[in-house]
């Protein structure tokens, strides 16, 4: 390929790239401003939808629950968060591994199987309950909380406790240990230099973990549509109720506008904590040497903690693979179920399966392309645009998808009478999901030392082939974390197909809500383990090749 030609090539890929941002862009505003301008619009412009006025004080009584609810969920996860982050940082121990593996299950395990497996174990029917009954022979099942507001917040903080873990631990393991020496030499015991030399070095980690779970149970949808019960709606819950149900488009508006000012004020919170946490990494020299566990205290501490963990997370887990393969029709003395593949049977010849099955690897393979394109290339351009105004927009514009319910902007694309389409959907999809790309690329990115850009530039003949033919390269490992996150995402999506209602289309996750809504729970076991393997598989093999 001559000189020209190659040019020419950079051009058109430049170009093609520079569209696919740009598309995603439209795909996000256009929809994001055609639902908030709904409850600008006068009530006569609602008679096709017979709106009812917007109900302020129920609204507001929905929104305190909303924010009462993230806050404890999030209170709830950080505890466990610190107590596990501890052991992975600065602790050995067999099942460290996996135990820093559980960071993966908020990225790559969608809450619709959370929920169900919930549900296995802790419903009145649920392993926990009926093992319980059986030993201690109870009348009544012992755990009764799942459908309730304790059992939402539960549910929550253990699904979403590993992102403070995973947060955590990174700082913890590099937290210099010559003020904590110190303070052993003056004769401080153990747990007063926790909560007064490595509990206020940690508060920026802390923060930034709280306030990402804060935001992910603030639009919590899955979760509260299954365990909610009376008194327990969210402004979620309820922007899908007036958007779908009772067709009140005005009030669904009002609800999307409060929903995206509260998440652009935590945002902001975040974006500000994470420069601290930032500031605070680029000081951090070397990782501390991990010790075994000892003492009976410890080990205690230990114990009580990874029992937690089991009963809480892995064990409801797990119910979901011995549910796929038990005879729920059949009985047998005390209780005793025996194993069967009828489900799995069912399953595997079902079309409706194999059709969602298909539509999920397709839908999310096409929309973590999209995705990588328009995070590569919005690295590309903040990265050589040197200007204030552009590294200002570097640090929001990113953040912008976090802020808008997937309910409400579904119900944008729903409102600009477009024909819904796999299209569509994987717009959409890439549109929110971006920046989960972006953050892994910009960070693989950010370790590339400043003297390779400059001998690139001075080796090729532009920036676009040196960003092209070095830096691209070199972020191989955050542009395959990269891609499994955003599969992830859109394989367990089920708000955004929900909303859009398209014709004759199915995916693993609204599959597995359909399933679960009908009480067929064998079935929709099975088709969560087809999903967590599908999820789980493509997020392991990343990290392998990121770890290669």
């Amino acid at each position: 390929m001559n000189i020209a030609k190659k040019k020419l090539f950079h051009i058109f890929i430049l170009l093609a790239a520079a569209g696919i941002f740009l598309l995603t862009c439209i795909s996000f505003f256009v929809p994001s401003a055609a639902a908030f301008i709904l409850s600008f619009l006068p009530q006569k412009a609602y008679a096709l939808y017979h709106s009812a006025p917007i109900n302020y004080s129920f609204i507001g009584r929905v929104f305190r629950f909303t924010v009462l609810q993230a806050f404890c969920s999030a209170v709830l996860a950080i505890p466990i968060g610190i107590a596990t982050a501890f052991f992975c940082a600065r602790r050995q121990f067999f099942g460290r591994n996996l135990l820093l593996g559980l960071s993966a299950i908020p990225l790559s395990i969608p809450p619709m199987i959370i929920a169900l497996a919930f549900i296995l174990f802790f419903g009145r029917n649920g392993f926990a309950n009926t093992l319980c009954m059986q030993i201690f022979s109870c009348s009544k099942p012992p755990f009764g909380f799942l459908y309730s507001k304790t059992g939402l917040i539960i549910a929550q903080a253990f699904y979403n406790f590993p992102i403070a873990m995973s947060t955590i631990a990174k700082v913890w393991a590099n937290l210099p240990e010559e003020e904590e020496q110190a303070a052993l030499l003056l004769g401080a015991n153990r747990l007063s230099i926790f909560f007064t030399i490595t509990l206020p070095a940690l508060y920026s980690a802390i923060a930034f973990s709280f306030l990402m779970i804060f935001l992910y149970c603030f639009f919590s949808f899955i979760l509260v549509l299954m365990f909610g019960g009376i008194g327990t709606a969210t402004l979620e819950v309820e922007l899908y109720q007036a958007a779908r149900v009772g067709f009140n488009l005005k009030q669904a508006g009002f609800i999307g506008i409060i929903e995206t000012l509260t998440a652009l004020c935590i945002l902001f919170l975040t974006v500000t904590v994470q420069k601290s946490l930032s500031a605070k990494n680029i000081r951090i020299k070397e990782k501390r040497e991990r010790l075994a566990i000892s003492g009976t205290a410890e080990k205690a501490f230990f114990f009580l903690v990874m029992s937690i963990i089991f009963f809480f997370l892995l064990a409801p887990l797990f119910s979901i693979m011995i549910h796929s393969i038990l005879d729920t029709n059949h009985v047998y003395m005390q209780g005793i179920r025996v194993f069967t593949v009828r489900a799995w049977q069912k399953l595997i010849t079902s079309t409706l399966f194999w059709r969602a099955f298909f539509n999920t690897i397709i839908v999310g393979a096409c929309t973590a392309s999209l995705a990588l394109i328009t995070a590569v290339f919005f690295i590309f351009i903040t990265q050589n645009i040197e200007s204030e105004r552009v590294q200002k927009i570097k640090t929001i514009f990113p953040f912008l998808p976090f802020a808008v319910s997937s309910l409400m902007f579904g119900l944008g694309w729903t409102i600009l009478h477009t024909a819904p389409s796999v299209i569509v959907l994987i717009l959409a999809q890439t549109a929110l999901a971006w920046p989960f790309a972006w953050t892994q690329i910009q960070t693989s990115y950010a370790r590339i030392p400043e003297t390779c850009f400059h001998a690139a530039l001075l080796l090729s003949g532009n920036k676009i082939e040196a960003f092209l033919y070095v830096s691209l390269p070199l972020c191989k490992s955050g542009l395959l974390t990269a891609f499994a996150f955003v599969f992830a995402v859109s394989a367990g999506d089920a708000s955004l197909p929900l909303v859009l209602s398209i014709p004759d289309f199915d995916n693993l996750s609204l599959l597995l809500f359909r399933f679960s809504g009908s009480y067929r729970f064998a079935e929709s076991s099975a088709v969560a383990v087809v999903l967590a393997i599908l999820t789980g598989f493509i997020f392991i093999l990343s990290q392998r090749k990121r770890g290669a």
